[in-house]
């Protein structure tokens, strides 16, 4: 057989190569993340993620026997192991869940029960840390996807996810209010626990936690943003190295708490968990300069150490707003 020729200006022009982005493609639809009520039907946001393994509950805990109930705390940050030691993981949750314990019963998502540790709390952000060895959730060692952005759109759906798969659904709600930018208004206006669940968006990364603050006049919730929590916890790490203790009276990391021999907390004054039982508290001279200086010296000790709710934070003892000794009532 024979070709004919084509005519002239019929010759197909060769067409440019295109790019990877420019191939049109159809857009993605995520699924919608619907409320379920407690123990009905499969967990909705347990899917992997990713290139981690595991699914999003293997990061999550219940926190069970505070004082206000039931709550949530979740993983975010590890701790490395020391020399022979075992590393650890940070979870975070509220200080209306861990209030002043020390240390809390755990449950992860499978029903095993673990001990975990309160090493820091920030009251201002109303943040707890927890510290739990590693060993015991070793799917939960890369942490949950983190939102890159430091505002969230106002109307954004988000959704809380619990240690046993229940999901609850809201939106960011917008506000007039001028308040700090980690707080986050939700339309969220009661919670199944006492707080501390994680926020996800409609992209399922991470964006903060749920607490029970609310405003004056709503009954709206707060959510503290990832960023505000990220902070605090690089901040804890940062006291850890620096051989700080733990007050569980005002939540801060205290120098005194670091020595056997001092009692109280520079910060608060409170008896610090060594001396909480010792028979005899009394003012040390070698921690003068852990204490504010240039105040009035106490009518019991002579320290200088100042006085905190009118009791001295060298010995507790009580004092008058004149500064004079008063008797326990």
């Amino acid at each position: 057989p024979t070709t004919l020729p084509e005519p002239p200006g019929t010759a197909p022009e060769p067409q440019p190569a295109l790019d990877a982005a420019d191939i049109p493609r159809p857009p993605v639809t995520l699924p919608e993340l619907a409320p379920q009520p407690p123990g009905s039907g499969e967990p909705s946001m347990t899917e992997p993620f990713g290139e981690r393994s595991g699914a999003l509950t293997d990061y999550i805990v219940s926190v069970l026997g505070g004082p206000n109930g039931t709550g949530t705390a979740f993983v975010v940050d590890h701790v490395e192991a020391a020399r022979g030691g075992v590393g650890g993981l940070l979870l975070a949750t509220t200080r209306t869940v861990t209030g002043g314990m020390q240390r809390l019963l755990l449950e992860r998502s499978d029903g095993q029960q673990l001990h975990g540790y309160v090493v820091r709390a920030f009251t201002d952000r109303d943040l707890a840390v927890i510290y739990l060895e590693d060993q015991h959730m070793p799917a939960a060692s890369g942490g949950l996807p983190i939102t890159a952005t430091a505002t969230v759109p106002d109307q954004m759906p988000l959704s809380l996810l619990r240690a046993n798969g229940q999901t609850f659904t809201a939106t960011h709600r917008p506000t007039r209010r001028v308040m700090a930018a980690h707080w986050l208004p939700t339309s969220f206006t009661a919670l199944p626990d006492a707080g501390g669940a994680p926020i996800f968006d409609q992209y399922r990364y991470l964006v903060g936690m749920i607490t029970c603050n609310t405003s004056h006049n709503s009954t709206h919730l707060f959510g503290l943003h990832i960023a505000a929590i990220r902070q605090a916890v690089d901040q804890y790490q940062q006291e850890r190295r620096s051989n700080y203790a733990y007050c569980p009276t005002c939540g801060a990391g205290s120098w005194a708490g670091a020595f056997a021999d001092f009692f109280y907390c520079e910060h608060c004054g409170g008896v610090l968990p060594h001396a909480q039982h010792h028979p005899h508290r009394y003012p040390r001279p070698e921690a003068e300069g852990l204490y504010q200086l240039g105040n009035r010296p106490c009518p019991h000790c002579q320290a200088v150490a100042g006085i905190h709710r009118n009791r001295c934070q060298r010995c507790g003892q009580l004092i008058d707003p004149k500064g004079e000794p008063m008797r326990p009532r």
